[in-house]
């Protein structure tokens, strides 16, 4: 848009500010279409990556900007990033706890292992192909 600097930095005090009001804003509406569209009960890996994926495809630049804080963090803003994700943090660690709880997990695999397994293919990708591949390794 038509934004100039000026108005910019009245609201922000350096870019460094703007971009983690940014991602503020992403983690928030994330968990928050997340929390209104998931049953923590019922819940089934299918429906929680088709959730995320539908979440991508409404958000384009969510998207881009969820890509961007993890494959390229900006590791000065390292400890803002981590506050500003707590919240997608704790509810991604509870719906992964709930969907793997269900599973038969391989004997070598823990709970932990693979919640920490899947939590690490979730941030790469919204797919479900990458679901797949994760389930093949942590369970029966």
């Amino acid at each position: 848009g038509n934004i100039s600097k000026g108005l910019l930095y009245h609201y922000y005090t350096d870019k460094d500010a703007l971009y983690l009001s940014c991602v503020a804003m992403l983690f928030q509406d994330m968990v928050d279409y997340l929390q209104e569209r998931i049953d923590l009960a019922s819940l089934t890996v299918d429906q929680y990556f088709s959730v995320r994926l539908q979440f991508f495809q409404q958000h384009p630049l969510h998207r881009q900007m969820f890509y961007d804080v993890l494959m390229y963090p900006q590791s000065h803003l390292a400890e803002q990033i981590e506050q500003c994700r707590a919240a997608f943090d704790q509810f991604n660690n509870m719906a992964l706890r709930t969907i793997l709880e269900k599973e038969q997990l391989a004997d070598s695999v823990t709970l932990d292992q693979a919640i920490k397994q899947f939590r690490n293919i979730l941030q790469l990708t919204p797919s479900r192909k990458q679901a797949n591949c994760c389930t093949r390794c942590c369970m029966d």
